[in-house]
C-alpha cells in the first residue's frame, strides 16, 4: 500500500521511481504483489490495470483505465493521454544520467559527520569540576557560599550537644556541681534551636532562590549534610583519645580510594543506565504513535518481542549498580567494625572518660552508615548534575542562531514594497566533504531581483536548491561570509535584520505541515498567534473549503486530532494561517494604505488534488495580488500564470523567463519539465 509516496518529487524523479518500482522486469511484479496506490497523482493512471474513484467519502467509478478514459466520469475529464513506448524508451537514459546528478551532493552531505570532543569520555569517567562551578555560578556565590556555611554550622551544633551531655553527666554526678541542670538543659536547647534554625537557614534559599536560579532540583537528602555529621562524628570519638587521630590519615587515604574507585564505576554505570533506558522509551513512544500501523501489517509480535529485548537491556545497569552498592556497604561496614575495634582497646587499655566513651561508641553506630551515605549521595548529585553538564555543552557546542550584527528591528507592516535582490550570493552547509575536504557550495553566485508585487515560480529537479534558497532567504541558513550584504528587501540588508522579527513579517507555508499537540482546538491551530477572531477563522475555511468538514466535527472550539485530517487537508490548514494572517495584517494596518507583503510557498500542492489546487491558485491571486509570491512548486501548471518563472539545477540557476513563453520555446529546462510533466 503506497500513500501518495510521489507527492514531493519532480516528474523525472517520479518517472524513474514509478518505472524501478512498477515495470515489468521491476521488483512488485517479480514478487507478484498486489499494489494499492493512493494518489493525487494522475499521470500513471494508464500503467494501472484497475481504477477507483472516490468522491464524497464513496466510489464514484471504477474500472479499467481504457474504459474510464472512454466514458464521461472524472477519469474522462481529466483529459489524460497515453504515453507510447517509444518516448519511453528514449528518455530512460537521460533520466537515469539526471538522477545520479541530483543524488550526488545529498549523499556528500549525509556522509558529513559532527566532531566528538576528545574529553568528553574522560569526563564521564572522572567528572568535570567546571560544571560545579557553572552550577555554583548559577546558584550565585553568595547563595552557594551561605549553604555551605550553614551546612557547618548545622553539623557543628548537632554533634557538639551530645558532647555538652558528657560534661552535664559529670557536672551532675561530681560532689560539688559548679552549675545548675537549668544552665545544662538552656544550653543544650540552645544547641538543638542553632540546628533547626541552621537547617531552615540552609534549606529555605535552597529551596526557594536556588531551584529557580539553577532551573533543577536539589535532593532533599543533600540537606541532611552527611558529610557536616561524619566531621562532628569523628569529633566526638577523639574526645576519647588522642592517639586515635592517628589512623584518621589512613581512614582517609582508603576512603579516598574507595570514593575514586566507587565513583567512577558508578558514575559510568549510571550514565549507561540513562543510555540504555533512551531506546525503551523512545520504542514505547513509537508504539503508541504507530499502533494502527504495527497491528495493520500484523507487526505486533514482534514489536512485543523488541521491547522485551530493550526492557532486558536497560535492567543490567541498574543491576551492576546495585551490586556495586552492596559491595561498598560491605567495605565501609568492616572499616567501621576496625574502628570499633580500636576505639574500645583505646578505651579499655588507657582507661579513658567512660561518659566521652559511651558518646563515641553512640556515634559509631551510624558513622558506617553515614560513610556510605556521603558516596551514594555524592554520586547521585553527579548524576543528577548530568543534566547541568549536558546543558554546558550544548551551550559551548553550539551556537546561537543570533548574530552581533543583526540590529534592524522593523515595524509589523513591513515589507511594503517587498523588492527582494540577490546579487551574487553563495550557500554553503557548514560541514565538510569527507572525500575531498572541501567545503561544497549549496548556492553559487545567485543573481535573482524581484520586484514589488511580483509572483515567481522557483522550479527543478528534486534536489537542484530551491528549499535552500527559500531557507535563504527566512535566515534559516546563512550565506558565506564574503556575500553577505549582497541580499537586500526593500533596500535594508538582510544579515542585518533580527532573525524573529523577519520570520514575523514575511508569512511562509513548509511543505511539512506542523501542528500543535492532540487536544488543542482547531481555530489554536489556525491562529497560532491568538490575533483573529472566530469570524475571520471561519471565513478563511470557508475559503479553503474546510469549514463544513470542521462544522461536522463540531467547528472551531473542537479539539484537533491531526491524523483525522488527510495530507492534502493539513497542507490547506497551513495555507489558511497564511491567509489569515494577511486578513490580520490588513485589519490592523491596511488602513495606512497598500499593503504589500512577502509570500513564500514551498511545495504547498504536493497532497492535493487538481480541484484543491485550482481552490489554492484563486487564493493566491486574490487574496495576495499585492504580494510578492515567490512558490517552490513540481506541479508546474498551477506556475503557468505566474510572472516569472525561476529554473534551477545543482544550486544554480539556469534558466528565468514567463512561463508561457518559455514552455512554448524548444529546448528550454522549463519546457522540457512541463512536457515531462505531462505524460
Amino acid at each position: 500500500m503506497l500513500s501518495d509516496s510521489s507527492g514531493g518529487l519532480d516528474a523525472d524523479t517520479e518517472e524513474q521511481d514509478f518505472r524501478k518500482v512498477f515495470s515489468p522486469e521491476e521488483l512488485l511484479k517479480r514478487r507478484q504483489a498486489t499494489v494499492l496506490l493512493y494518489t493525487h497523482s494522475v499521470r500513471h493512471l494508464q500503467a494501472e490495470d484497475y481504477v477507483i474513484t472516490l468522491g464524497n467519502g464513496s466510489v464514484s467509478e471504477q474500472g479499467t483505465f481504457d474504459a474510464l478514459i472512454a466514458g464521461d466520469g472524472y477519469v474522462h475529464r481529466l483529459g489524460l493521454n497515453g504515453l507510447s513506448e517509444s518516448e519511453t524508451t528514449s528518455e530512460e537514459l537521460i533520466i537515469e544520467n539526471n538522477v545520479q546528478e541530483y543524488l550526488s551532493p545529498v549523499d556528500k552531505i549525509k556522509r558529513a559527520k559532527l566532531a566528538v570532543a576528545p574529553n568528553l569520555d574522560a569526563s564521564r569517567q572522572v567528572g568535570d569540576g567546571t560544571v560545579y562551578k557553572q552550577y555554583m555560578k548559577s546558584m550565585g556565590w553568595l547563595l552557594a557560599g551561605s549553604a555551605v556555611f550553614f551546612a557547618f554550622l548545622r553539623g557543628f551544633f548537632l554533634h557538639f550537644s551530645t558532647i555538652w551531655l558528657t560534661y552535664w553527666v559529670e557536672d551532675a554526678q561530681s560532689q560539688r556541681p559548679k552549675h545548675h541542670s537549668a544552665y545544662w538543659a538552656g544550653i543544650f536547647a540552645l544547641f538543638q534551636i542553632g540546628v533547626l534554625i541552621s537547617l531552615f537557614l540552609l534549606g529555605a534559599p535552597i529551596w526557594i532562590v536556588s531551584i529557580k536560579r539553577a532551573g533543577a532540583n536539589l535532593h532533599m537528602d543533600i540537606l541532611n549534610t552527611l558529610i557536616t555529621q561524619v566531621v562532628g562524628q569523628m569529633a566526638v570519638m577523639l574526645t576519647v583519645s588522642p592517639y586515635l587521630a592517628i589512623t584518621l590519615p589512613f581512614l582517609a587515604a582508603l576512603l579516598y580510594v574507595l570514593q575514586k574507585f566507587y565513583l567512577r564505576t558508578s558514575r559510568q554505570l549510571r550514565l549507561l543506565d540513562l543510555e540504555a533506558k533512551s531506546p525503551l522509551y523512545t520504542h514505547f513512544l513509537d508504539t503508541v504513535r504507530g499502533i494502527t500501523t504495527l497491528r495493520a501489517f500484523g507487526f505486533v509480535r514482534e514489536d512485543i518481542q523488541k521491547n522485551a529485548c530493550f526492557l532486558t537491556s536497560s535492567q543490567r545497569p541498574s543491576y551492576l549498580l546495585l551490586m556495586i552498592q552492596e559491595w561498598l556497604n560491605v567495605v565501609l561496614d568492616v572499616v567501621v567494625m576496625l574502628l570499633a575495634v580500636g576505639l574500645t582497646t583505646v578505651a579499655v587499655r588507657f582507661h579513658s572518660n567512660s561518659a566521652l566513651t559511651g558518646a563515641a561508641l553512640y556515634s559509631l553506630l551510624s558513622f558506617g552508615e553515614n560513610l556510605a551515605g556521603i558516596v551514594l549521595f555524592w554520586t547521585k548529585l553527579e548524576s543528577s548534575l548530568g543534566a547541568i553538564a549536558r546543558l554546558k555543552i550544548f551551550n559551548e557546542t553550539t551556537k546561537p542562531e543570533d548574530t552581533d550584527g543583526e540590529d534592524i528591528d522593523v515595524p509589523e507592516q513591513w515589507p511594503q514594497r517587498s523588492v527582494v535582490e540577490l546579487k551574487g550570493v553563495s550557500e554553503k552547509y557548514a560541514a565538510k566533504d569527507q572525500d575531498d575536504g572541501k567545503t561544497s557550495l549549496t548556492l553559487p553566485d545567485i543573481q535573482l531581483i524581484i520586484g514589488s508585487g511580483e509572483k515567481i515560480a522557483i522550479c527543478g529537479r528534486t534536489g537542484s536548491g530551491k528549499s535552500s534558497l527559500v531557507a535563504l532567504l527566512l535566515k534559516l541558513l546563512d550565506p558565506i561570509s564574503t556575500t553577505t550584504e549582497n541580499i537586500t528587501i526593500d533596500d535594508l540588508p538582510l544579515h542585518r535584520l533580527n532573525r524573529s522579527v523577519l520570520r514575523q513579517c514575511i508569512i511562509a507555508v513548509p511543505q511539512e505541515s506542523v501542528f500543535l499537540p492532540d487536544g488543542s482546538t482547531v481555530q489554536n491551530n489556525l491562529d497560532i498567534a491568538e490575533e483573529a477572531t472566530p469570524e475571520e477563522c471561519k471565513a478563511v475555511l470557508e475559503s479553503i473549503g474546510l469549514w463544513d468538514f470542521v462544522k461536522e466535527r463540531g467547528g472551531l472550539a473542537t479539539r484537533m486530532n491531526v491524523s483525522r485530517f488527510s495530507a492534502g487537508q493539513r497542507q490547506l490548514l497551513s495555507f489558511g494561517r497564511a491567509l489569515l494572517r494577511r486578513s490580520v495584517r490588513e485589519r490592523k494596518f491596511g488602513a495606512t494604505g497598500q499593503l504589500g507583503g512577502i509570500l513564500i510557498l514551498d511545495e504547498l500542492s504536493s497532497s492535493v488534488d487538481q480541484e484543491t489546487e485550482r481552490i489554492i491558485q484563486g487564493n493566491i491571486r486574490t487574496e495576495f495580488r499585492d504580494y510578492t509570491v515567490i512558490m517552490v512548486s513540481h506541479r508546474l501548471d498551477m506556475v503557468m500564470d505566474f510572472d516569472r518563472v525561476v529554473v534551477m539545477d545543482t544550486g544554480a540557476i539556469v534558466e528565468v523567463g514567463k512561463p508561457a513563453v518559455l514552455v512554448q520555446q524548444a529546448g528550454t529546462r522549463f519546457g522540457d519539465l512541463v512536457r515531462a510533466g505531462n505524460k
